[in-house]
């Protein structure tokens, strides 16, 4: 087990924070209204790189970019979807 040690202000490592789902939906589209829809459920991809950043990797109305596109998390709120759901939309494409 990989401890940190050191100051009391340590923080926790991104790995023992509980994991997003595969689901998002969308709170705020402000910074690009044509992309993303309030209200809708996309899907994410893993990036840890990018969650070290606060940024979410999402596949957005745009489609055309299979890898998805990089977005602040705060514009997201994850959602725990029942099963039979998370598979209709991977189906679809979402």
């Amino acid at each position: 087990m990989n401890v940190e040690h050191g100051t009391s202000n340590a923080q926790p490592r991104m790995k023992n924070k509980p994991p997003l789902s595969n689901f998002v939906i969308c709170i705020n589209n402000d910074s690009n209204p044509a992309s993303l829809i309030i209200g809708k459920v996309y899907r994410t991809l893993p990036d840890a790189e990018a969650e070290s950043h606060n940024m979410l990797r999402v596949v957005d109305e745009d489609r055309s970019e299979t890898d998805g596109y990089l977005y602040l998390a705060s514009m997201f709120a994850p959602v725990e979807l029942p099963e039979v759901a998370e598979r209709a939309l991977m189906t679809a494409g979402v």
